[in-house]
């Protein structure tokens, strides 16, 4: 148990201190929070429906809400692909629509304490009133913890590259959090994730608080 709390600690230390790093050009205090439905139709074929609402402005406004629709079907033992659309209302603006899909990786082995996963996302954003749309390929890495039957925790970093003509990344994720088991079924996602943007004239710097619950349909 000593060696798996230094492998966790020595990780999270680390990647504390990565986002510590630019704590002196945060720029916003942001929460989201949504719940998921996964709909498992099979072992390998899985339907999600997500509902989420963001804040931003120190957590004094609402941001956007999403709603979002994904088939996800397991290639092999660790290997799988997923379909989304994602429709964004934004009381502020102009609303949008979010197409993407992932090519996932996980990998696990019998006594070792960790969760190693890879994701690999192509999206397209289109802005609904003008038509304007933004492509990007997103990399994300991330560990669980295997702690207890309670919680587990994991880290992640994710990063952005910005396709239209551009080809040069402009966002970095740091996030840090906690999965809690509540019921069989039942799961609860609590996290704090760093953003940074780069590349941008006036690049935005968030502190996320995020919070999800998920329910797990085997039907």
């Amino acid at each position: 148990m000593m060696t798996k709390n230094k492998y966790f600690l020595t990780l999270l230390c680390g990647f504390v201190l990565i986002c510590h790093s630019a704590t002196g050009q945060i720029s916003d205090n942001q929460l989201w929070t949504g719940a998921t439905l996964k709909f498992r139709i099979n072992k390998k074929l899985r339907f999600d429906i997500e509902e989420q609402a963001r804040f931003n402005n120190d957590i004094s406004r609402l941001n956007v809400t999403l709603t979002e629709g994904s088939i996800l079907y397991e290639l092999a033992n660790r290997i799988s692909i997923k379909g989304n659309f994602r429709y964004y209302y934004d009381p502020n603006s102009h609303n949008a629509l979010r197409y993407s899909g992932d090519l996932s990786y996980d990998w696990s082995k019998k006594g070792f304490p960790f969760d190693f996963k890879y994701r690999l996302r192509f999206q397209r954003l289109i802005e609904e009133h003008t038509r304007e749309s933004e492509s990007y390929i997103r990399n994300k890495f991330s560990a669980d913890y295997n702690l207890s039957k309670l919680v587990d925790p994991f880290i992640a970093y994710e990063s952005y590259f910005k396709l239209n003509y551009i080809n040069q990344f402009t966002v970095s994720r740091y996030i840090v959090g906690l999965e809690w088991r509540l019921f069989k079924n039942v799961d609860l996602e609590t996290f704090f994730m760093y953003e940074d943007e780069f590349g941008e004239k006036n690049p935005e710097i968030n502190k996320v608080y995020g919070l999800g619950l998920t329910y797990d349909f085997k039907l």
